[in-house]
């Protein structure tokens, strides 16, 4: 007897690109890989069209026009927006499992980065050179055991930094575009992979508690506000960060203790990482502290 199939292919064999042969429950490279198989929900024909409801054409109408909401008139350019830009991932379509959750956050997360003509390598290396230089909030450790440790998805908070971190570091007018490389050529203005930066942070901070990465996007985010001449945006995001940094208690970790080791490669693993996770809070705090003022 044939073994059952999925209409789609795993979320785990799409995020890493592989060929996966679809076996209900669990596909063979999950099995072998002894991680959690999840399979998304086909899409209807309408939400694979992008066809609207007479409420969603409400909402656009309201939001274009002269007394639409913010929220609205955020939704409504992600929508005009998507076709061309590859970018729809509409609000409250956050999964409620966790994995689930990750995984479909971090194919997003992912497809905007590859909308704006780049790699994630490319995109970590030119924050690292830039402005990690002058706000050094998030640790180069901590953050690459999470970019890296790929057996499974990462946070969700963390998928929504990737993102912020592409959206701090996107010049496209001053990327050059190499002939015949129409297919890595970037789709995404900056307005519109700013929106989407915002909803993605939005869906997460209501349906994830406060955390530092999370807290983090929405400093940069801040940062990105406030360079762009939108100091009322940018002091509105700093205020949301604050009121999570304090949810979070990282205002008791403004000044770690020092392990009692020479270096941090002589200590345990264990004690390393809770003195990095507990320095980058303490950075994440002060980072606050700085661009409030």
């Amino acid at each position: 007897m044939a073994a059952a199939r999925a209409a789609l292919v795993c979320l785990t064999c799409k995020t890493r690109k592989k060929k996966c042969d679809k076996t209900l429950p669990s596909c063979g490279y999950c099995t072998a890989k002894r991680v959690r198989c999840v399979y998304p929900s086909p899409l209807t024909p309408a939400a694979e069209t992008g066809a609207t409801s007479p409420s969603t054409t409400a909402d656009t109408d309201a939001g274009t026009g002269t007394g639409g909401s913010p929220a609205a008139r955020h939704v409504s350019v992600l929508r005009c927006a998507a076709p061309a830009a590859d970018v729809r991932f509409a609000l409250n379509t956050v999964p409620t499992e966790p994995s689930a959750a990750a995984a479909s956050l971090y194919l997003e997360a992912n497809r905007l980065i590859r909308a704006t003509g780049r790699l994630l390598d490319e995109v970590c290396t030119r924050y690292r050179l830039g402005i990690h230089r002058h706000l050094p909030v998030i640790c180069s450790e901590t953050f690459d055991d999470s970019l890296f440790t790929l057996a499974t998805a990462p946070p969700p908070d963390f998928s929504v930094l990737l993102v912020s971190i592409c959206l701090i570091t996107y010049f496209p007018e001053q990327a050059p575009q190499p002939a015949g490389a129409a297919a890595t050529r970037a789709t995404l203005d900056r307005t519109t992979l700013h929106l989407a930066a915002r909803s993605l942070f939005a869906q997460v901070r209501v349906s994830f508690p406060p955390s530092v990465h999370l807290i983090q996007a929405g400093l940069l985010l801040a940062v990105y506000e406030y360079a762009r001449g939108q100091p009322d945006d940018a002091f509105a995001s700093l205020a949301e960060c604050a009121r999570m940094a304090y949810a979070a208690r990282l205002c008791r970790s403004v000044s770690p203790p020092r392990p009692p080791y020479a270096t941090l490669e002589n200590a345990p693993s264990g004690s390393a990482s809770s003195y990095l996770q507990a320095e980058e809070a303490a950075n994440t705090w002060w980072g606050l502290i700085i661009c409030e003022r």
